[in-house]
């Protein structure tokens, strides 16, 4: 797949490595470390890292290059479920509530983490992805 943009078609490099996916599991873990600390500031910020993959993920899925600038207001490129969707993720209240925010998003994280895993030809690692979900959330 080649993404198309300003006249350019780029190809997605593989990472083999999952360090995407190890990034991704690691705010995971920060935000599950921070609530139970009562670190409410730095667990939000975190949810709006791990929100952010969504946004960067959402374009290249559609072929695109993720363009994060044109994420919200007049030059959106998302459509109308995904701005839903980030609406959804804006972590607000106690640690519980922020928890639940977190656990919100694992759906669509990991449907993205199998669609673009196919896009660059990696492994999605799937057991490694269930099985560090389950135990922030």
């Amino acid at each position: 797949m080649e993404f198309k943009d300003h006249g350019l078609a780029l190809r997605p490099v593989r990472i083999d490595d999952g360090s995407i996916l190890y990034k991704i599991l690691a705010y995971a873990h920060e935000v599950y470390r921070r609530c139970m600390r009562g670190e409410l500031s730095y667990a939000r910020k975190m949810i709006i890292g791990l929100a952010e993959y969504a946004v960067e993920g959402w374009p290249m899925e559609a072929g695109r290059l993720p363009e994060g600038s044109k994420a919200e207001g007049g030059r959106t490129v998302l459509d109308p479920w995904q701005l839903n969707m980030l609406d959804a993720w804006n972590p607000c209240g106690d640690a519980k509530a922020v928890l639940g925010t977190m656990t919100g998003m694992v759906p669509e994280l990991s449907r993205l983490n199998i669609e673009l895993s196919k896009i660059t030809g990696c492994d999605p690692k799937t057991e490694t992805w269930q099985r560090a979900w389950e135990l922030v959330i």
